[in-house]
């Protein structure tokens, strides 16, 4: 990771590109030369931008050919299960800033779902303007509170795979070894569904997760049926849950929503509306009209900061010294995103 000057074309045909020159293209030719066969090597710069989504392995410092100063390689070992985008990239979190009329009333709301008023909140606004924060804060201050937390994390690699949102938060709920067999990973389905009350729905959910489900019989089902049941399978497993403790569901990200967890949002919201369920949808302006419009969700749009905020993130980054034509200019380029500032 690093600058490089990108010059003339060399080569014919399919082997055309572009030369490539300067210390970053250098040094990754070093570390490949670091690497074993079938291995990823990354040094520091990379490893900074990674935040915590891999497991990486320090090599130690390298004196490299061509290079001034040593350098500290890593291996990728493989990827972290993260609950979400935020999470991987959280480390040494700020405190949050100029939100707390926000968060405020996602608390409100929280209190009226655990007396059985479900709600849904559809928090709205651009990349960078910290939807991602005020779900981290929510969860925070909840910590020290009995509930059950169920979280999506949308991708746009799987806007077009059908629940992928929900496998994945499925494969984290249950729990699985790495060298954990068929059978037991269907035991720890059955014990998940048995903490919603129900241990009906185990073939279907194995089914979504991929597994042989033989043990329970064939369904002899339409695709089209099989896919309402699982609907209603996953809609009934958190009503139960509610049933035993409130239950606050966050999902993540849904303008890049598949069409299939989109209808299944839909019929938890509709369902949830007498339950302990509390349904927090974050997404990009101009995204999911369906669920703004719909008569049961609160919008709650993020504005920007203003210069009292955008200052306080400042300080708080060991900004203090600038002076104010370097803040002014802060302000005027980042007009107000939180990402920015930082």
């Amino acid at each position: 990771t690093g600058l490089v000057v990108v010059g003339d074309l060399i080569g014919e045909g399919a082997a055309q590109e572009e030369t490539v020159v300067g210390e970053t293209p250098n040094l990754a030719a070093r570390l490949q030369g670091i690497a074993v066969p079938g291995q990823v090597v990354i040094a520091e710069s990379t490893r900074r931008l990674l935040g915590a989504g891999f497991e990486l392995h320090d090599l130690g410092a390298h004196t490299l050919k061509g290079m001034a100063d040593s350098v500290t390689a890593f291996s990728v070992a493989c990827e972290r299960a993260m609950e979400s985008r935020f999470e991987a990239r959280s480390a040494g979190l700020l405190p949050m800033v100029g939100r707390d009329q926000e968060l405020e009333l996602l608390l409100e709301c929280w209190q009226q779902a655990k007396t059985g008023m479900g709600q849904t909140i559809l928090l709205v606004g651009e990349a960078g303007i910290g939807k991602s924060r005020i779900v981290h804060a929510l969860l925070d201050t909840l910590t020290s509170e009995t509930h059950t937390r169920i979280r999506y994390q949308c991708s746009p690699y799987h806007s077009d795979s059908a629940l992928w949102p929900v496998i994945q938060q499925l494969s984290r709920a249950v729990g699985f070894a790495a060298d954990a067999d068929n059978d037991t990973r269907l035991d720890h389905i059955e014990t998940m569904l048995a903490l919603a009350g129900s241990t009906d729905a185990a073939q279907l959910f194995g089914e979504l997760l991929g597994l042989d489900t033989s043990r329970y019989g064939v369904l002899n089902l339409s695709p089209q049926v099989k896919r309402a049941r699982t609907l209603e399978a996953i809609t009934l497993q958190l009503l139960g849950l509610a049933a035993k403790t409130p239950v606050l569901v966050v999902l993540e990200d849904a303008h890049w929503i598949d069409p299939s967890t989109m209808e299944l949002l839909l019929q938890c919201l509709d369902r949830s509306t007498d339950h302990r369920v509390m349904m927090l949808i974050t997404t990009r302006p101009d995204e999911q009209q369906q669920l703004a419009a719909h008569p049961n969700v609160t919008r709650l749009t993020l504005n920007r900061l203003g210069r009292s905020g955008v200052e306080a993130i400042v300080t708080r980054l060991g900004g203090r010294t600038l002076t104010a034509e370097v803040m002014d200019t802060i302000i005027a380029r980042t007009d107000g995103v939180p990402l920015y500032v930082e």
